[in-house]
């Protein structure tokens, strides 16, 4: 994770980083969405971009209230 941008429960928040690959992306996303603490979760695949050897993403969530 590079950075997590946090505005409060209910609020968009957005999480960028680095992952080595495209399944591991995937399964984070999915850890996320099956977490009760987060609603909303999104990958927009514009946002996935080959980085280091890796892919770099960004996530779109909310925190649930």
């Amino acid at each position: 994770i590079d950075t997590l941008h946090l505005q409060g429960s209910g609020s968009p928040a957005t999480l960028s980083g680095e992952v080595k690959s495209r399944d591991q992306l995937l399964n984070f996303k999915n850890a996320l969405a099956a977490d009760q603490v987060f609603d909303s979760v999104n990958l927009p695949l514009s946002d996935i971009q080959p980085r280091n050897g890796g892919l770099s993403f960004t996530i779109n969530f909310a925190l649930k209230e």
